[in-house]
C-alpha cells in the first residue's frame, strides 16, 4: 500500500476518521497500532510475525536489562537483542551475497543440485528500520538515558506507527515517546500543512523522481550494454543520484505529512543536501535520522573521537562500511563506504590545517565547496546504483570516455527534462541550507502558496501510472 496510490488515500481517510472521533487516548493509540499492522500486513502476513517479534524482544529485554543489578548482566541482555535482530538482518540482507557462491559451490560437485533461487527470498519490508529502533530502546535503557515504558501498547505504537514504518524517518523513543501520552484532537491548521507535505512529498516522487529523473537513469543502469558515450554515463549518474534523493525525501515527507495529519511530530529527515558545504555537513542533511543512529549506537561505543586520531580514523571507516552494507551487502556498496570514508577523513585533515573561519566568509570558496561536494556525491552514485562491481566499472569506464563501441541510447528530450530539474533543484537547495519550510511558507503570501499547492496537485494528477515503488523500500 504505497502513498502514491488511491488505496493508501482511501486507507488514510478511514484512519483520520476513526482517529479523530475515538473518545480516549488509549482507544486512539490501541487502534493506530491495528492499523499500523493492517498497512504492514498488506505487503507480506507472514512477516507480521516477525515484526511481532522484535517488539516483544525489545519490549522484555528493555525490561531484563533495567532490572539487572550488575553491568554484565546488562551487557549479556542487550547482547539478546543485538544478536537476534541484527542475527534476522543480516540472515537477509547477506543472501544476496552469498547465494550466488552457494549456487557455484553446489555446481562443483559432482551430484545434482537445483540452485537456490534469489527471487524466491523476499526480504520483509521496513526490517533495517523497525530493527533500529527497537535496537535503540533496549540501548537506550542500558545506557540509562530513558527507563521502560510501563505500557506496551504505547511501547507498540513507537515501533509499529505506519507513518514511518517502511522506510523511516528512525525514531529514537525519547522523541515518539511523550506523543503517545496525549490526547489527539483535530488541529485544522496541523491537518492542512501535512496535506501541502504530503502533496509535496507525492509531487517529489512521482513527478520529479519517477516522470522526470527515472528514464535517463534506467535507460543507462538497468540495461545490459556494457559501454555508453561519456554523456549519456554522466547524464544518468547526476539522474539518479537525484532521483535517489527526491524518491527517499518525498516518502520521509510523506511520513511526517500523514503523522502531523494525526497529530504527531516526526523530525525532518532530510535538508538541502545539494546545498552542503562540505562532505560532513552532507551528512548533517541527508537521511540525518540514519546518521544520528549511527553516531549514537555504533560510532560513540566504539569510542568516537576521544581515543585518539587513528582509533578515530578507524571508527570513522567503521561507521561507513557498516552504512554501506546495511544499504546491501555487496561489493560496490562496500566500496561506496569505504569511498565515503576516504573523503571525509580528508576533509577533517584540511579543515585542521586549513583554518576555515578565513575562507567560509568568502562566497567563492564556498560556492567551490558546494559544488566539490556536490560533484563528488554524484561521482559515487555508481557504487551505490550499479547492482554489480561489473556495471559499476563499466559505467566509470563510460564517463571517462574508456569504452569500446560506446552506445547514444538517451534522446534530447530526455537529457533535458534532467538537467532542468537538476539545475533548478541545486539552486534552491543553496538558498534553503539556512532555511526552513515553515521560514519560507511563512514569509510567502496565501495566493503564492496556493497556486504551487494547485500546480503541484494537477501535475501529480496527470501523472497517474507512472509512479513506482519507493527505492528505500528494498533496504
Amino acid at each position: 500500500m504505497l502513498f502514491n496510490s488511491l488505496i493508501f488515500i482511501f486507507f488514510f481517510a478511514l484512519v483520520l476518521v476513526f482517529h479523530f472521533n475515538l473518545k480516549t487516548l488509549r482507544k486512539q493509540n490501541f487502534f493506530l497500532v491495528l492499523v499500523s499492522y493492517i498497512y504492514y500486513s498488506t505487503w507480506n502476513p507472514l512477516y507480521t510475525l516477525l515484526l511481532i517479534f522484535s517488539t516483544v524482544l525489545d519490549w522484555k529485554v528493555g525490561q531484563a536489562i533495567f532490572k539487572s543489578p550488575s553491568k554484565k548482566k546488562k551487557q549479556f541482555f542487550l547482547g539478546i537483542s543485538i544478536f537476534f535482530n541484527f542475527g534476522i538482518l543480516f540472515f537477509f540482507k547477506a543472501n544476496f551475497f552469498f547465494i550466488p557462491e552457494v549456487n557455484k559451490l553446489l555446481f562443483a560437485l559432482p551430484f545434482n543440485f537445483s540452485p537456490i533461487d534469489l527471487n524466491s527470498i523476499i526480504i520483509p519490508i521496513g526490517l533495517s528500520f523497525y530493527t533500529f529502533q527497537t535496537v535503540s530502546y533496549s540501548f537506550d535503557i542500558y545506557n540509562g538515558t530513558v527507563k521502560p515504558e510501563k505500557s506496551f501498547l504505547n511501547y507498540s505504537l513507537y515501533v509499529t506507527f505506519f507513518s514511518q514504518l517502511i522506510a523511516g524517518p528512525i525514531l529514537k523513543f525519547t522523541q515518539f515517546s511523550p506523543q503517545t501520552k496525549i490526547f489527539k484532537k483535530f488541529d485544522i491548521q496541523r491537518f492542512s500543512w501535512g496535506l501541502f507535505l504530503f502533496t509535496l512529498g507525492i509531487f517529489q516522487k512521482t513527478v520529479i523522481s519517477d516522470l522526470l529523473l527515472r528514464p535517463s537513469s534506467e535507460d543507462v543502469y538497468s540495461q545490459s550494454i556494457k559501454y555508453y558515450s561519456s554523456l549519456d554515463a554522466c547524464i544518468a549518474t547526476l539522474s539518479s543520484g537525484l532521483q535517489i534523493y527526491f524518491d527517499f525525501a518525498g516518502y520521509s515527507t510523506c511520513a511526517i505529512a500523514t503523522a502531523l495529519c494525526l497529530g504527531f511530530n516526526i523530525p525532518n529527515n532530510f535538508w538541502a543536501p545539494f546545498g552542503s558545504i562540505g562532505y560532513l555537513d552532507l551528512w548533517r542533511r541527508w537521511h540525518t535520522s540514519f546518521w544520528q543512529w549511527t553516531k549514537d549506537y555504533f560510532y560513540i561505543p566504539l569510542g568516537g573521537n576521544k581515543k585518539g586520531f587513528p582509533r578515530f580514523v578507524l571508527n570513522l571507516i567503521l561507521v561507513f562500511t557498516f552504512s554501506g552494507l546495511w544499504h546491501g551487502v555487496t561489493f560496490p556498496l562496500l566500496i561506496w563506504g569505504l569511498f565515503n570514508s576516504f573523503i571525509s577523513i580528508i576533509e577533517i585533515v584540511l579543515r585542521k590545517i586549513i583554518p576555515a573561519h578565513q575562507f567560509f566568509k568568502n562566497i567563492i570558496f564556498i560556492s567551490f565547496i558546494r559544488i566539490t561536494t556536490f560533484l563528488t556525491l554524484i561521482f559515487s552514485v555508481p557504487l551505490f546504483r550499479s547492482p554489480t562491481i561489473e556495471k559499476t566499472i563499466s559505467i566509470y569506464a563510460s564517463i571517462f570516455g574508456l569504452g569500446k563501441n560506446s552506445l547514444v541510447v538517451l534522446e534530447t528530450v530526455e537529457i533535458v527534462q534532467a538537467l532542468i530539474p537538476i539545475f533548478i533543484v541545486v539552486l534552491f537547495h543553496w538558498y534553503l541550507h539556512d532555511k526552513t519550510y515553515e521560514n519560507i511558507i511563512t514569509k510567502t503570501k496565501p495566493h503564492i502558496i496556493t497556486i504551487i499547492w494547485v500546480f503541484m496537485s494537477l501535475a501529480i494528477l496527470l501523472n497517474q501510472g507512472t509512479s513506482h515503488v519507493f527505492v528505500y523500500f528494498q533496504f
